[in-house]
């Protein structure tokens, strides 16, 4: 299903909307998961630095701060999955699941990447996220993974004072911060862009230089049917 424009100009304020529901449900709950750690507090202060991260990567749409909200907000997922094990799962802990759930959907929505990206178009450029490839797009997934599971583990057991088994998890996630941004933000910068004197596919992971193609060059330049290639 497409999403009309003014709707999907609409998205980055439904995503903030969300994320400051995060911080609303999710707060008691992660607080109730790890009532019985000696230093809760590692967690509630990691969580809300993380959160504030997300907050300013979104309130400036540009094509960083995609790649940047892409990474932080699907954190909430296992965080609120972990709470809803560990903790009771009452109604703000299955609430903190489903609203950390809809934010991930809205930000890897298609119409959400767009208005990122055109944000940071030069003059008249129209600009369009292209599909990443297939293998690509499983290790982009993977490396995440791996990464978030370090971001998430390791408050919690600096929490639970392992302190070196803590201090090997920040090191790793950092690490795994720096080695993987530019990986990640790749798939952001990949747009095919419509100029006045042609066409732009502007993408260094597959291309090794911009290609530019011409009107006269273009025979013909149409949308695909929804759910084709």
């Amino acid at each position: 299903m497409t999403i009309p424009p003014v709707a999907g100009r609409l998205l980055p304020w439904i995503l903030r909307a969300l994320w400051v529901a995060v911080l609303v449900v999710g707060g008691a709950a992660v607080d109730d998961a790890t009532a019985d750690l000696p230093a809760r507090g590692i967690v509630t202060t990691a969580g809300f630095a993380v959160w504030a991260i997300g907050v300013v990567a979104m309130a400036v749409p540009a094509v960083a701060s995609l790649t940047a909200t892409r990474l932080l907000v699907p954190l909430a997922v296992p965080v609120a999955v972990i709470a809803l094990a560990t903790g009771s799962a009452d109604a703000g802990t299955v609430a903190f699941v489903v609203v950390a759930v809809l934010a991930t959907l809205v930000t890897f929505s298609p119409e959400l990447g767009r208005e990122f990206t055109q944000a940071s178009a030069y003059g008249e450029e129209d600009r369009h996220l292209l599909r990443p490839p297939a293998a690509y797009a499983f290790a982009a997934i993977l490396t995440w993974t791996i990464w978030a599971g370090t971001v998430v583990a390791a408050p919690i057991a600096l929490a639970d004072e392992r302190w070196i088994v803590g201090g090997v998890l920040v090191a790793a996630a950092i690490a795994g911060a720096a080695l993987g941004w530019p990986r990640w933000h790749r798939l952001s910068r990949r747009w095919f862009v419509v100029v006045p004197i042609g066409v732009v596919v502007h993408d260094h992971l597959v291309l090794a230089e911009t290609v530019l193609l011409r009107r006269p060059e273009l025979q013909g330049l149409r949308l695909a049917l929804d759910g084709t290639e």
